[in-house]
């Protein structure tokens, strides 16, 4: 097995070989389920709070949309594990977990709020979130 430190509520996310598991550690892990005889840490990236929504996957550009209690959305590369984008919902709390259609994004929030964020590229080929309103 592969410990973690803490609990996990969210369920697991499958992409090729990576399973994405989000955690009340503070961490989203990226396990490496290549070498059938072990899984293996790829990469892991912390989080300003818990973890308690399962991520979303991009299959087309290998990105994972996960959102943390403390209302941090962040777009991260699954391949490394860099942090593309990041918005901050002002403390409003995510527990759902978002999804994407085309280049939008949509989540839930604890102010009882239904959020959506376009997706566009920027003059330095940058991938970045826009706040389209409140739904």
């Amino acid at each position: 097995g592969f410990q973690t430190n803490g609990p996990i509520f969210s369920s697991p996310c499958l992409f090729n070989d990576n399973l994405l598991i989000g955690c009340h550690d503070q961490s989203l892990y990226s396990i490496d389920l290549s070498q059938d005889e072990q899984a293996k840490l790829k990469w892991k990236c912390v989080f300003p709070s818990m973890i308690y929504a399962s991520p979303f996957v991009r299959t087309h550009d290998e990105i994972a949309l996960v959102g943390s209690t403390n209302g941090c959305l962040r777009l991260i590369k699954i391949p490394t594990g860099e942090i593309i984008s990041e918005i901050e919902l002002n403390d409003k709390g995510l527990f759902s977990s978002p999804i994407s259609y085309k280049n939008l994004i949509f989540i839930g929030s604890r102010d009882d709020f239904f959020y959506c964020y376009k997706l566009f590229v920027n003059r330095i080929n940058n991938l970045l979130l826009r706040n389209e309103g409140e739904l």
